[in-house]
């Protein structure tokens, strides 16, 4: 519950424009964006990571916090200089988080409404699919895990968790994503 309630004062909070009909996708693809941008277009945010949004496309999508709950805070150490995002998705919202040492994006996201159809909607979109090659997918319990593979860089991958079907808990997050450049080649 305490998770919910971060999300949804986020929400609240934080949202930059007026909420559309279709947040939770939007604020999905949003995220997904934003990892995907953040790796592999450094140019975007290096020498000012204010300017990222605007860079990356994403002005009014994302917004970015001094900090983010304790809850959806990658593990310690992990993403070192942190930097963090916002993309709200209705009563809900996806926490973003990516280091400017390190080639990671790490996002929580959660609403009181159900995102599952929302994100199985994202990964269903033909932008989506053109950029990223399914690789691997799994379901443990009520949820499925997909490995995804950049089709335009083979060395970024993406591993995005999600409820297994609609109607799943919601007290808990709705969609975790992990996104990595491997730099030893």
């Amino acid at each position: 519950m305490i998770l919910a309630a971060a999300f949804a004062v986020m929400a609240q909070a934080s949202q930059p424009v007026a909420v559309p009909a279709d947040a939770a996708t939007t604020g999905i693809a949003a995220a997904l964006q934003t990892c995907e941008v953040w790796l592999m277009r450094p140019a975007t945010w290096a020498g000012s990571i204010d300017g990222f949004p605007d860079k990356a496309g994403l002005t009014g999508r994302i917004v970015a916090r001094p900090s983010i709950p304790d809850a959806v805070t990658p593990p310690a150490g992990w993403l070192p200089a942190p930097h963090y995002w916002y993309a709200g998705a209705g009563p809900g919202g996806l926490f973003v988080t990516v280091s400017d040492t390190r080639p990671l994006c790490h996002v929580i996201g959660g609403s009181s409404e159900d995102l599952q159809p929302a994100v199985e909607a994202v990964l269903a979109q033909s932008g989506f699919k053109t950029s990223w090659s399914a690789r691997e997918d799994k379901s443990n319990g009520d949820m499925r895990t997909t490995r995804y593979v950049s089709t335009v860089d083979p060395h970024v991958w993406m591993m995005v968790s999600r409820a297994a079907k609609p109607g799943e808990r919601r007290d808990r997050p709705q969609i975790a994503i992990t996104a990595q450049m491997d730099v030893e080649r």
